[in-house]
């Protein structure tokens, strides 16, 4: 059989881009997205969606419209081998009593070849750009949207803090984007600094920022560029260039922002301000988004240069989402910096997984 390999710049994005990437969900998603009617019917399901998912990656996105065949993207490959590690462990390190049940194999067989079931893993794990996208690439009319697994148009967000949010009424969209769902954002073609005319778009993780407030801001409020796989490995961490419609006056030039996904769902997003002369700016626009803060930490702040001056820094917490405002950069690691400042939404859930981690006692 001879098999071409096609020029990697055309590529699919589903694999290429980190902000569709990312939406692969992990092992864990997968089988609690496929529980059926009892065990068997449930860890049927669950094989039939890894053989499935993992094609996507293996099969299907690597095959070019003209019959040739791109290689596996270094960062898709990593991700194809958390399927594939999980179905050789069921189906040969540790067959469990349902995978030799005299059943098994033929539903699995069903639900692996239902076009329905997969349509059905494409909507409830997947974005519906992704899902879109996944037909327009492998020349395919998009199904109509059926029950399938249970799926809506959008995906249910994992984290239990939106359900909150939703509760008292907590606006979840931020920058254009949306807290608890996938972070379907096209990659950015034209560098960090891009027209404001362009859309909002994913940079390369590996890419430098070049503003150095921007770097500052990754380091200070623990959001790093880098995803942070070695910590864990369902978390992303990105640079998003915002479009004009999104960056409000008080961000820092070149309009990014910093979004932390989970399990494939947008759970937080930072960006910088211009420290102090936008105070008055930015708290306006955070009150009238989410009300009167629910704390505000007052202090004194004393410049390497100038004069002291007070600070107020409201914090929005206790409904689902918490909202930070720090005036200007001060911490012990880089002092005082009054040209910058920072905006930090993030689930509640996602501050606790980060922040309020048990301390490992040395003494």
């Amino acid at each position: 059989m001879l098999i071409s390999t096609a020029v990697s710049s055309g590529q699919s994005q589903l694999l290429t881009n980190p902000a569709t990437l990312s939406q692969f969900p992990s092992v864990d998603r997968v089988r609690a997205a496929t529980l059926g009617t009892d065990d068997v019917d449930s860890h049927a399901r669950f094989i039939a969606a890894l053989y499935r998912i993992n094609d996507i990656i293996i099969r299907d996105l690597v095959t070019a419209p003209n019959g040739g065949v791109y290689d596996v993207p270094p960062a898709a490959d990593a991700v194809h081998g958390r399927y594939s590690r999980e179905i050789t462990r069921n189906s040969i390190d540790a067959v469990p009593p349902a995978g030799r049940d005299p059943r098994f194999r033929a539903l699995e067989d069903k639900y692996e070849k239902d076009p329905a079931f997969f349509d059905g893993l494409l909507t409830q794990l997947f974005s519906p750009k992704f899902r879109v996208d996944y037909y327009a690439w492998v020349r395919r009319p998009v199904p109509a949207l059926t029950s399938g697994l249970g799926g809506a148009t959008r995906a249910a967000s994992l984290d239990p803090s939106i359900a909150k949010a939703k509760t008292f009424k907590m606006d979840t969209a931020v920058f254009g984007m949306e807290l608890g769902q996938p972070l379907s954002l096209p990659a950015c073609t034209a560098g960090l600094f891009k027209n404001a005319a362009d859309p909002t778009c994913v940079n390369d993780p590996n890419a430098a920022t070049g503003n150095p407030l921007v770097d500052l801001l990754m380091g200070t409020i623990g959001l790093a560029q880098q995803p942070n796989a070695k910590k864990d490995p369902l978390s992303h961490e990105f640079t998003i260039s915002l479009d004009a419609d999104h960056c409000p006056s008080w961000v820092v030039p070149g309009c990014q922002a910093t979004a932390l996904v989970y399990e494939g769902q947008l759970v937080a997003v930072a960006v910088s301000t211009n420290g102090r002369k936008v105070e008055n700016s930015v708290n306006s626009e955070l009150r009238a988004k989410y009300g009167p803060p629910n704390l505000t930490r007052d202090g004194r702040i004393t410049p390497d240069a100038g004069n002291a001056f007070d600070v107020h820094e409201p914090i929005w917490l206790g409904r689902g989402i918490r909202v930070e405002y720090q005036v200007v950069v001060h911490n012990e690691d880089v002092g005082v910096d009054t040209r910058v400042g920072w905006v930090r939404i993030m689930t509640e859930t996602a501050y606790d997984r980060l922040y309020n981690k048990p301390i490992k006692r040395k003494l």
